[in-house]
């Protein structure tokens, strides 16, 4: 069982960084009928081509469930890193400045992120240095919600009320240039 995949370019390999959330079956468990052998993981594999991958690998592995993962490439040395850790009270922001296997150190907890998943980090096209979060809250009134930073190095992210998101759910930001938009603006 597999799910969440992502990807992000690793420098460091020349490969992309493939992740995805997944958890074990026995063997003789094919078809999925008993309990899963493991809570959820988060795994990983490289690959240059989306054709070819190497052997997966156990990313993170909690003593609980843990999925989503997100992956934000803040400047040539340093990476931010949220997920869903079932047993924490929201969403962990790490950061490492020595690749992707590199050390990473836990920032804090998203202030007001119990019940989200699905966190995606993103950096903002018009002022330097500052981030966004954008989670998804599932439960009773579910949709997305943000959060931003401009004091990110210390996890401080502040729940961003000013728009409303509820009528949205998992996502994906895909960045583009002023002139990249004026074309799209036009069609």
């Amino acid at each position: 069982m597999v799910w969440a995949p992502d990807a992000i370019w690793d420098p460091d390999q020349g490969q992309y960084f493939v992740h995805w959330a997944s958890r074990f079956y026995s063997a003789d468990d094919t078809d999925h009928t008993r309990a899963a052998i493991t809570g959820n993981i988060l795994r990983y594999a490289y690959t240059k081509d989306f054709k070819t991958f190497s052997g997966p690998q156990t990313y993170i592995q909690g003593t609980t469930d843990v999925i989503d993962l997100c992956v934000f490439r803040v400047d040539d040395n340093t990476l931010l890193r949220s997920y869903v850790n079932s047993s924490a009270s929201g969403l962990p922001v790490e950061i490492s400045t020595n690749g992707l296997l590199g050390d990473w150190s836990n920032l804090g907890t998203v202030a007001n992120s119990a019940g989200y998943e699905a966190p995606y980090l993103f950096a903002d096209n018009i002022d330097d240095g500052k981030l966004y979060l954008l989670a998804d809250h599932v439960g009773s009134s579910p949709g997305l919600s943000g959060w931003t930073s401009s004091d990110w190095v210390k996890g401080s992210f502040s729940k961003d009320s000013s728009h409303d998101l509820t009528f949205m759910r998992h996502n994906s930001v895909l960045s583009v240039t002023q002139s990249q938009y004026n074309t799209l603006k036009a069609m």
